[in-house]
């Protein structure tokens, strides 16, 4: 897993964690999966007014209060996975999701 952040905001957010979740294969070429991300501060805080998108697929969302996203529908392959916050600034993380 390789992390891409801008200079000056490698200090102030984080793409905490990338949960992998819930990958099911409804048929072997429509194989999908979640994608639930949570963006903290280095404290570890969470940060409520982050906006999150995943690169490739143009799916985007606004975290909820604990910093915390959700894509669903996620084909198989490698992703970037954009999270900008007015007050820290935005992060980048490379990440796959695998069948």
């Amino acid at each position: 897993m390789k992390r891409f952040f801008s200079n000056s905001l490698f200090s102030s957010l984080c793409i905490a964690a990338i949960s992998l979740v819930s990958f099911t294969a409804a048929q072997a070429s429509d194989e999908t999966g979640s994608v639930t991300v949570t963006v903290v501060e280095p404290t570890g805080d969470p940060v409520s007014d982050a906006h999150v998108e995943l690169i490739e697929t143009h799916q985007h969302s606004f975290v909820d209060d604990q910093g915390r996203a959700r894509f669903d529908d996620v084909p198989a392959g490698d992703y970037h996975l954009q999270a900008t916050s007015p007050r820290f600034g935005t992060a980048v993380l490379e990440f796959s999701l695998a069948a």
